[in-house]
């Protein structure tokens, strides 16, 4: 255990000083260096010497005699030790999967700070171990498209794809494309643009509050969009006047309040006002939370959230894409993989309402670029959207559209409860029973078929 411990020192403390070297090493101007595929075992053994390689299989685990009996800092050092450890192995076992980027300002899980990236760029790296040792895999999700994207990038070819229907019936959900504020592009929303874009997606969003009932979810491209846009709202009457409406709610930056952020939101929806929540894309709220029925009757996405272009993990992976082998391998072109990021973030942050098969909801694309791409670009939202997808000539229209929509489902939903209510009913006995032909029409059905929609039925009898 002693020769363990002088091992973990010595391993942390050879990591620090590399760092160390180079980041004080780093030209004026230059933010970061990218170690690429080739020369990557070669940092290894300039960060831990000639015996890198032994020494990081000595670290990959513990040994059971080296393990501390109660927690402390030894076991904080120790278990980053064992991480780092099982990194490296990865990465000098397949370095031409990896590149290391080394900088004064690194992305470490969304804080800017001095450090190091080790980023996988084939994630067939980590699912090929599945893919040789099962007899099947399937993949499944309500956000697998654009789905070209995961056979180049896991290496594995899918000869079954499926795009099913949604389980809720396409009268339950309303899908607007709207040019209503333009383009939302880096131009249309910085400098003296910013201001225009925010009081127009204010006065926008308003006329909708009035008619929509419970919470509206409203998405971003990032953070310092959504801090103009309560700025403009704030110096203006917006903010007042969509407060009367809904009850305003932020999205906070990291993982700290997201809890109070929350409560907020749902008690605001409590309140029978409505709350209306101005989150991002590939944020907290975006995924993997269930915000169904009255929770949010709305969804608007504004822009298309394509990753920073200048951010130095998204244009070395765009490079590595446009590499010659990896174009041999089948993989995406860099642009085509820039692409799909962006329409998977808009599928997942689309789905956060309908829920359920009596769900229902509004949902609105909010970009000139989508009425003027057409069919190339809609191809790359779920189908279950794109079947659904209208556009009015105005924002009156649009709400005048939206309020019968709410009206009407509503109504529908509540006399096929009472339909069902009377259904289920106990039998009168004085009433004729089931005929043979409709008893075994009625034992034939499929269940699935009774809470989903018509589109379900060919799947469902499959």
């Amino acid at each position: 255990a002693p020769g363990y411990y002088a091992d973990v020192y010595q391993f942390l403390l050879k990591i620090l000083q590399f760092l160390e070297r180079i980041i004080n090493n780093t030209g004026e101007g230059q933010k970061e260096v990218v170690v690429r595929s080739h020369e990557i075992v070669g940092c290894v053994i300039d960060m831990l010497g000639e015996h890198a390689v032994e020494l990081v299989r000595n670290l990959i685990k513990t040994p059971d005699n080296a393990k501390p009996t109660h927690n402390g800092p030894l076991t904080t050092y120790m278990n980053l030790c064992e991480d780092i450890a099982n990194i490296l192995h990865l990465v000098t076992k397949t370095p031409e999967s990896y590149v290391i980027i080394i900088g004064r300002s690194v992305d470490i899980n969304g804080e800017e700070c001095e450090g190091m990236c080790i980023s996988c760029m084939e994630p067939k790296v980590g699912f090929s171990t599945v893919a040789e040792q099962a007899r099947c895999v399937i993949l499944t999700s309500g956000t697998l498209s654009p789905m070209n994207t995961f056979e180049a990038e896991l290496g594995v070819e899918f000869p079954i794809k499926i795009e099913a229907p949604h389980v809720v019936p396409t009268s339950q959900v309303y899908v607007e494309l709207s040019d209503a504020i333009g383009e939302v592009t880096y131009k249309a929303t910085s400098g003296v643009g910013a201001s225009r874009f925010a009081q127009n997606l204010g006065k926008y969003l308003l006329e909708y509050a009035k008619v929509i009932p419970g919470g509206m979810l409203v998405f971003f491209p990032k953070y310092s969009l959504i801090d103009v846009t309560l700025r403009e709202w704030h110096t203006s009457r917006l903010f007042a006047q969509i407060s009367d409406q809904k009850h305003i709610v932020c999205e906070s930056r990291g993982a700290s309040g997201f809890a109070d952020t929350l409560a907020q939101f749902n008690r605001g929806n409590a309140t029978g006002k409505g709350s209306l929540m101005l989150a991002v894309f590939r944020g907290k709220v975006s995924e993997g939370i269930d915000f169904k029925d009255d929770s949010a009757r709305a969804v608007f996405c504004v822009g298309i959230p394509f990753p920073n272009v200048f951010d130095v993990k998204v244009k070395t992976k765009r490079d590595f894409n446009d590499l010659p082998k990896s174009r041999q391998k089948g993989m995406l072109t860099g642009s085509a993989w820039y692409s799909a990021q962006a329409y998977r973030a808009y599928n997942q942050a689309l789905g956060r309402c309908i829920r359920h098969p009596k769900d229902y909801a509004a949902l609105f694309l909010v970009d000139a670029r989508f009425r003027e791409g057409g069919q190339y670009m809609m191809n790359n939202i779920s189908k279950w959207i794109r079947k659904s997808v209208t556009a009015c000539g105005s924002v009156n229209e649009s709400v005048r559209n939206v309020d019968e929509f709410f009206k009407r489902t509503k109504k529908m939903l509540l006399e096929k409860e009472i339909k069902t209510e009377s259904t289920d009913a106990p039998a009168d006995e004085t009433q004729n029973p089931e005929s043979p032909v409709e008893y075994r029409a009625h034992r034939n059905e499929n269940i699935f078929n009774a809470i989903g929609c018509e589109d379900n039925r060919k799947l469902c009898d499959a």
